[in-house]
Formats: structure tokens, sequence, C-alpha cells
């Protein structure tokens, strides 16, 4: 058993709230997950040290595979998984169960909603109401269920022509938005059953993630050029013409994964396949972001995600946490603002969602609009820094008004691309950092916004990971290595797999994938291809031929099959990879 590798947009490994922690595990026979509890700074013992030698797993779906899951953020023990045509919810008794739970794997699932002959690609949860889940189909349909009610309740017909690959809400939860492998970026009114606007965006087919910038009305997409270059590109949702900004980030074969602190504004692009992140700062006028640091880790990420903004340790001015899956450990890692003083850094923390709603699904659904609840992150009995230091309250709301006063105004005029500072690098000694991680300071680019000025601060960067002989109970990190009966997540550069044949010559492949292939006899192959097994036939298939490989969903693959003297080989691919 292993944790899942995925690298294509929109594939989630991880799931996290601030009860669990759920991570895609590679099982025989049925798709599983790995849930574990997630530890608060002030809860120790929760989380185990190491991963048992045969984990206790939710069994999501028996002989199929997982296709999408997500924990919910307003209900903490529960959690959605989807797989071919079925949704499942389950509910668990504590964040120490299910692994510390007795018996064998997890299988007893709350519900199961059936999707009749269309399987299911890609699942949301809303972020602000309870019970209302968005899927979308192979069909190429969005749909809409109350999974308290076990049922579907809305279908929006699309003009997509590919797999749907994320889902973004507005910051009141009227509308969203949806990346798609056709290259499209869509916004959607549910409840007015139509779309709102599209765009062609990133040339790659590779596929893109979107993500709405907190309060504002930006988007923020993360894809490819043509060329293979990742890149980000800003849009103005109310008009969609065309991007306000877009940067450049040098060729890579794993897509970016956006993340954004809301209350501070900074958005975290995080590279699959890589341990480095860039941290920009999102403003309101153009080029509407701007560096401000990147943190460097030689610690491959196969996943990152957010924790809730309630779990940050003020007292240590912690700005943002998140679950980092890699090769070999889940780990914690946390971003802090030093300060100095004993105050409660309001300017750091403004009010953010308190995960209560206003209204039911039943409300929303008859056109009544959410109003977020909010709750302040001051601990009891701490003073505010706006009490000893007022003008500290000033600087933020100037901030916000000119903040929201920008994004009202929008540009008529496309932004330049936002270039990375230039200048030598210089370690910083961080004494807390793990050994394998280190931060980099550079000259930053001054931000319009007269904000507590992020570009003259360094940002004390704070891995929480280490080495296997001084892992406690109260350990930020999850070692997986030990335990694992299988080789763990590969490169994609170095996968191999074991053929039967001794030699096949070609298969024509479209565009670089990561894929396993089996080879039969009679010259048919097995393809495992982002968690799906197809079945196909060589065509032409002689062993000293030159064929494609034709698949039942009309994907057709085609390269250069490498053997060697092991029976064993790679697929070759036009850019060079394997």
């Amino acid at each position: 058993m292993n944790p899942k590798s995925l690298s294509g947009a929109g594939e989630n490994v991880i799931s996290v709230n601030s009860k669990l922690t759920a991570v895609l595990w590679q099982t025989n026979g049925f798709g599983g997950l790995l849930v574990v509890p997630t530890r608060d700074t002030d809860m120790e013992g929760s989380i185990p040290s190491k991963c048992p030698p045969n984990p206790k797993l939710v069994e999501a779906s028996r002989g199929r595979l997982i296709s999408d899951f997500s924990l919910s953020r307003l209900e903490e023990y529960l959690m959605v998984t989807a797989s071919e045509d079925s949704i499942r919810t389950w509910k668990f008794e504590s964040e120490l169960w299910p692994m510390n739970g007795k018996g064998g794997n997890v299988s007893d699932f709350k519900e199961e909603l059936k999707v009749e002959g269309k399987r299911i690609n890609k699942i949301d949860l809303h972020p602000l109401l309870p019970n209302l889940l968005t899927a979308s189909t192979r069909d190429f349909s969005i749909r809409l269920f109350d999974i308290n009610k076990n049922s579907e309740f809305l279908k929006l017909e699309t003009d997509m022509k590919d797999i749907l690959q994320s889902f973004s809400w507005d910051p009141l939860g009227s509308t969203f938005a949806t990346s798609c492998k056709d290259r499209y970026l869509r916004t959607w009114d549910p409840r007015q059953s139509k779309m709102i606007a599209s765009v062609e965006t990133h040339a790659s087919t590779k596929g893109f993630q979107v993500k709405w910038l907190g309060d504002t009305e930006l988007l923020l997409t993360s894809g490819f050029t043509k060329s293979g270059e990742r890149e980000i590109s800003i849009w103005d949702h109310r008009d969609l013409t065309r991007s306000i900004g877009t940067q450049k980030f040098g060729t890579a074969a794993t897509p970016i994964l956006p993340l954004f602190d809301e209350g501070n504004n900074l958005i975290f692009l995080a590279g699959r396949g890589d341990g480095n992140i860039q941290i920009y700062e999102q403003i309101s006028s153009p080029p509407f972001f701007v560096f401000v640091n990147e943190f460097k880790s030689s610690t491959p990420s196969s996943d990152l995600c957010a924790f809730p903004k309630k779990m940050v340790d003020t007292r240590k001015w912690e700005i943002i946490r998140f679950a980092k899956l890699s090769k070999t450990t889940l780990e914690h890692l946390s971003f802090f603002i030093p300060r100095k003083g004993e105050q409660f850094q309001e300017d750091l923390y403004p009010p953010t969602f308190s995960g209560e709603t206003t209204l039911s699904l039943d409300e929303w659904v008859a056109g009544n609009n959410l109003t977020p609840q909010l709750m302040s992150l001051r601990p009891e009995g701490v003073v505010s820094i706006y009490e000893t230091e007022p003008e500290k309250e000033e600087q933020a709301a100037q901030y916000r008004k000119e903040r929201q006063l920008g994004v009202a105004l929008g540009t008529a005029e496309p932004a330049k691309s936002a270039a990375l500072p230039k200048g030598s690098l210089q370690d910083s000694n961080n004494s807390a950092l793990a050994a394998e991680d280190s931060m980099e300071s550079q000259p930053v680019a001054k931000p319009s916004a007269p904000k507590f000025s992020w570009s003259s601060i360094m940002m004390d960067i704070q891995s929480r990971v280490k080495t296997e002989d001084q892992l406690s109970s109260t350990s930020d990190s999850l070692p997986l290595e030990s335990m694992v009966s299988a080789p763990l997540i590969e490169s994609e550069s170095q996968k191999t797999v074991e053929t039967q044949e001794e030699q096949v010559e070609e298969v024509e492949v479209e565009e670089p994938h990561q894929v396993d292939v089996e080879e039969t006899s009679d010259h048919s192959h097995k393809i495992f291809k982002g968690g799906y097994q197809y079945a196909g036939q060589l065509k032409d298939g002689k062993r000293h031929g030159k064929g494609k490989l034709i698949l039942p969903d009309s994907n057709i693959f085609t390269g250069q099959w490498d053997n060697d003297k092991r029976k064993q080989g790679s697929y070759i691919f036009a850019d060079g990879s394997t």
C-alpha cells in the first residue's frame, strides 16, 4: 500500500479540516482513503508518529477507484467520496477514529446516492452551506445534490467538451467558476440554471485550475502555455473577454496549485512535483499581484491543502498552515510574520468565517442570499494592537478602503506581466527550519497599498519536519516510508513498468501523460492513467511494428516503447520525458 500519486490539474490527493485529514491511498481491489486526526497546536498525542504497517482504511468503493473526495469544513466529521456512478457520505465518531478504531477497514457509509449510467468526475462541498454538494459527470453536466435528503435537485446542461477540473465559489456562495480540460473558464448562476460567461484561457490541453480571490471580483487561473510553461492569469469575472494580468514560471511537467490566504490577500503558488512555494500579494491595481517571497524545499510535494484559518496560532503570528503530502511524509507547513509584543496583531487577523450559516439549503434555493458569519481570532484576555497602537487600525482601514475601491473601479487596460525581482539570494540562517529546507531573501516589488509593508518584511517560514528518530506523539509530521510494501510515489521522469514482451517498437502518443503499460503476448495493453484503468488493442501491433493504442474512451496515446534486457521500459514522449 502507498499514498496515491496524481499529477493532473484538479486531481486531489489530500483533503483536510480542523478535525480530520484524508489521503488517497493505493490499494488492490477497492478505492481506499487513509483518514487520520488533524492535530491542532494544543492537542497533544492525537496524531500518531508512525503509520501502522497495514493501516485501517476507509473503503470508499469496492472494486472501483475513487474519482474524488472531500472533507466538510462545516460538519467536520463528514466526508463525501465519489466513484464511478455513486456518491457516498461518511460520518465519523471523533478525530481519533477511524485510524484507532477497532476491526478492519471501514466500509459502513452513511448514505449512497446513485447517478445512474454517468461516471462522476469531480465533487465540491459548498463552503458556506451544509448539505450542498456540486458534482460534474462524464456527460459534461453539473449536478447539485442535497446530501441530507440524499437527492439531486438541479442539473445544469453545459457546452463543455471535456471533463471539469475544479470548482470555486464566490465569497457569498451565490455563483461559482469552473475550469475545464477544454481550456475554458466558465462562471455559473446555479439558481438561475444558467452559465453567466466563458472564455478560453491557457493554451495547453493539460488543463488548469481556478480560484476565486476572496472578497474581490477577481479569479485566478493556473495552467500551461502551448510550449509547456507554467503560468497564472488574473481575470475580472464581470468581463471575461481577456485576462488583466499574467505571469509565466518556466517549463515544468506538473501544474501549479494556487492557494489563497484571504485575510492577508496572499497567493501561494505550489508546484506539484517540487517543494518550492512562491508567495505573491494580490493588489487592486495592475499588475494585480506582486512578488513577496519564496519558500524553498528539496522535498517534492504530491499535494498541498490549506487548513481552516481558525487553526492558526495567533500568539506565534502564524498566518496560514498547510498539510503537505510528500513521498514519505504527511506534514504540517506553517508560515509566520515576525512581530514583537504580546498584543493580538489584529491587522494580520481580520475576522474570518466562523463555520456557521444563516440560511438553510431550501431558503438558499428559493433565492435568499447568504451572509457569512464572521468570528474574531483574538484569544480571550489578550489586548489588541489596535488598542495600544491606534494608527495600525487606521492603516488597515485605509488599505481595505483602497483595495475595495480599486476592485470596484476595475481596469480597462490589460496589465503587463508581473516581473520577478532580480538580485542575489541570501540565506536567512533560520535555525527553526529543517535541514533540507531553506528560506531565501530577495528584493521584492513594493505593493501599491499601504498595508503593514509586505515589501519590507522577511517572512519567517517554518517547516515542522522532524527526522524519524525525533518523532514523538506530538510531532507535526506522519512518516509513511517504513510501513509500505510497494515502491512509493515515483517521479514522472523515472517511472518504469514490467512487460512480458521483449520489445515493442513504437506506440504513438498524442501528448505527454504518465501511464503504466502492461503488455500481453496478444499485443493487448492495459493502461493505468489518472487513477483509472483502460484496455485496448495495439493496432498493427507486430513485435517490431509501429501502431497506435486506441483506448475505449477514444484517447490515443502515441510514442516509443523502449525496452532493456530486464524487460522493463518506459514511454518516451515528444517532449523527451518518460
